[in-house]
C-alpha cells in the first residue's frame, strides 16, 4: 500500500489517501505508517496540543496534521497537508 496526495473533493485542501483512492484514506499517523513509501517524524512542537508532524512521502517532506470535516453522512477524519 502506498500513500498518495489528493484533494478533498473541490475544497482545494490537500489530503493523504491510500493508492490514489477517493474513499480510503488514513485517519491517524499509525495508519499512515503502514504505507511502504512513508516515514513519519516526531511532533513539530513539544506542546501537547500540537498534533502536526513532518511526514516524508516518496522523497518529499510535508507538514501534516489530523483534521476533520462535516459531511452529509457525518464527520470524516483525514490527514491534511499544510
Amino acid at each position: 500500500m502506498k500513500a498518495t496526495i489528493d484533494f478533498l473533493w473541490d475544497t482545494g485542501r490537500q489530503i493523504i489517501s491510500f493508492d490514489g483512492s477517493r474513499f480510503y484514506r488514513p485517519t491517524t499517523f499509525a495508519g499512515l505508517k503502514k504505507c511502504d513509501n512513508v516515514l513519519v517524524g516526531e511532533k513539530i512542537d513539544s506542546d501537547s496540543r500540537c498534533k502536526d508532524r513532518y511526514v516524508m512521502i516518496d522523497y518529499n517532506v510535508y507538514v501534516v496534521c489530523p483534521s476533520k470535516a462535516m459531511h452529509t453522512g457525518g464527520t470524516i477524519r483525514f490527514l491534511e497537508i499544510l
